[in-house]
């Protein structure tokens, strides 16, 4: 892989990670497309890059799992139930395209009744950890975005917009820390450096993308953050 390759999916994974368009599917697209080359083995190193950086930007709510028990039990219940559902999502396969719109329509309604309907501030439920992990599992789905489905579940929780996507990056650390040490354990990983470069432009922008995203997120009303995750859900289906 040329380094211009590695930087450039690195820069595109640091920003796909924090928006619902299946980073994965994007960076396959662009690998494929403008570089005619599999960017899988790469894959590893990409995430890494990004888990890394939601680890940076939580730091202190990962603290919180160790002081406040309910934390630890939601991030707990959603590592168990990920992996549950990560064996029973292949038999969905057949449903990834129509899961994704569903996602889509779902935001949108959502996005639409918040605009007249405001919600308290709702502290974290630790069963909460259940449905979020289910859907964490299914994003293993090709097109289906993981950010999407555990955002999506968390609406319709009811959880605030900042909370629901602490909560669903904070679950997706663990999940992809679970993912990296299952794939080199079955498959091995492949060292170069243009693949540890990648890996730190994947870390910067990932850090840079985050804090981005919410400094929006207090800026702008909780339906249009909901809705433009809604119409951003049906990216993966156009590439």
């Amino acid at each position: 892989m040329e380094i211009i390759q590695a930087i450039i999916l690195g820069i595109i994974q640091g920003i796909t990670e924090w928006i619902p368009v299946s980073s994965q599917s994007v960076v396959a697209f662009v690998s494929n497309r403008f570089f005619s080359t599999d960017a899988t083995s790469f894959a590893v190193w990409l995430h890494i890059g990004t888990m890394l950086a939601g680890a940076v930007y939580f730091r202190n709510e990962l603290y919180e799992c160790i002081k406040f028990p309910k934390m630890a039990y939601f991030i707990s219940l959603s590592i168990i139930f990920t992996g549950v559902s990560v064996f029973l999502a292949p038999n969905l396969e057949f449903m990834a395209r129509w899961i994704t719109i569903s996602i889509s329509i779902l935001l949108i309604i959502i996005g639409i009744w918040r605009i007249k309907n405001e919600i308290p501030d709702k502290k974290i439920n630790e069963w909460d950890g259940i449905p979020v992990g289910l859907a964490q599992g299914i994003s293993v789905l090709p097109l289906v975005s993981r950010l999407g489905i555990t955002f999506t579940s968390l609406m319709l929780l009811k959880y605030k917009v900042a909370k629901a996507l602490e909560l669903s990056f904070i679950a997706g650390i663990f999940a992809s820390a679970g993912a990296v040490a299952m794939e080199v354990l079955s498959t091995g990983i492949t060292f170069s450096y243009n693949y540890l470069i990648g890996a730190a432009f994947s870390f910067i922008f990932g850090l840079i993308g985050i804090i981005i995203l919410f400094k929006i997120v207090k800026k702008v009303p909780e339906w249009a953050v909901i809705i433009s995750f809604g119409i951003l859900a049906l990216v993966p289906l156009f590439l």
